[in-house]
């Protein structure tokens, strides 16, 4: 605030001696990415019968002066560049664990890449799905490419830009597969946060029971609870 560092010289035009020299006052106010989360602690699906589905939400809010982007990734084998920049298109230095340890084979490895390498083929894109429809308006279609799995867990929007004092919401859809408990953790990036705020991402957990109907026929204690047997 008020710093005097930038100074402006008037010169002679001839001799270019200076004439005089006048501090110029110069303040700037720099800050970090605020936000909140909602719910804090991460979403619980509960028991869901095996082969069904079940969708819930939590918020991502804006609290700070400008808009910042957001990513939401799987947390495992991952590390997150925090000072990415506030655009939507953010891009968070992801490290695959299998790049890693294919780079450690030494110089000769791109050289026999390069041997190997064809025309890259063209690739069409791929059409939406014309079932997937969001919750919104209706017949308004889904961004299939905004949706990414992580474990039996759908998320959607993964991506996207907030604006100041606004928020987004995030769709977890969780689909029951066999007879198991799914625990998972989210990645959450927000860019231009403190880097001392989660300096390796924000941790959002999911946790979900898939559940085969049955009949207990071995628990004898159980099914005759207030009974003598």
């Amino acid at each position: 605030k008020d710093n005097n560092d930038v100074r402006m010289r008037i010169l002679e035009a001839v001799s270019l001696e200076v004439h005089q020299t006048v501090p110029i006052s110069v303040s700037v106010n720099a800050v970090y990415s605020k936000y909140s989360i909602t719910p804090l602690r991460g979403l619980n699906f509960g028991p869901v019968e095996y082969e069904r589905e079940k969708t819930r939400t939590f918020e991502i809010r804006n609290n700070g002066l400008f808009e910042f982007g957001y990513t939401i990734q799987d947390n495992s084998n991952m590390t997150i560049n925090v000072t990415a920049s506030r655009s939507g298109s953010i891009s968070p230095a992801v490290e695959d664990k299998r790049l890693a340890s294919s780079k450690s084979t030494g110089p000769a490895a791109p050289a026999a890449a390069a041997k190997t390498a064809a025309p890259p083929a063209k690739v069409e894109p791929k059409k939406p799905d014309p079932k997937v429809e969001s919750k919104g308006k209706p017949g308004q279609k889904k961004d299939v490419a905004s949706v990414t799995q992580i474990g039996p867990f759908l998320v959607s929007p993964f991506t996207g830009t907030v604006a100041p004092d606004s928020s987004v919401t995030v769709e977890v859809t969780f689909k029951a597969q066999g007879d198991e408990q799914y625990n998972n953790v989210l990645n959450i990036h927000i860019a231009g946060r403190d880097p001392m705020d989660h300096p390796n991402g924000i941790m959002y957990d999911l946790s979900g029971e898939s559940c085969v109907p049955g009949i207990n026929t071995q628990d004898a204690e159980s099914i005759f609870e207030e009974q003598t047997v």
